[in-house]
């Protein structure tokens, strides 16, 4: 019974991860392209929550709960990035889902 909770335990982990890193390149190629049309005069949003309309995740939350991170800068080539903190809830981790980066 232990190895099949430990089972499950591990597959919802790796979905979880899935999913945020999914979402996170979601946000920062769709949700962006479509914030940038309407705000011109701007090259960047505030916060991630600014993109919620533009994307399917309105509460712009990872799968475990924390707000996600925008950021922005010349070193992006898309002009902004998306963070998940990842399962630890703490940014600048080895577990968080970065979209910019492959997995």
């Amino acid at each position: 019974m232990a190895a099949l909770e430990s089972y499950y335990a591990c597959t919802c982990s790796w979905s979880r991860q899935r999913l945020a890193r999914e979402t996170v390149r979601q946000v920062a190629a769709e949700a962006y392209a479509r914030w940038t049309l309407d705000h011109l005069d701007r090259r960047c949003p505030d916060s991630a929550l600014e993109l919620a309309n533009y994307s399917g995740d309105r509460e712009m939350r990872d799968p475990w709960g924390t707000t996600f991170v925008v950021l922005c800068g010349d070193d992006s080539a898309y002009g902004m990035r998306v963070v998940s903190a990842g399962p630890d809830g703490a940014f600048g981790t080895r577990d968080d889902n970065r979209s910019w980066e492959e997995p």
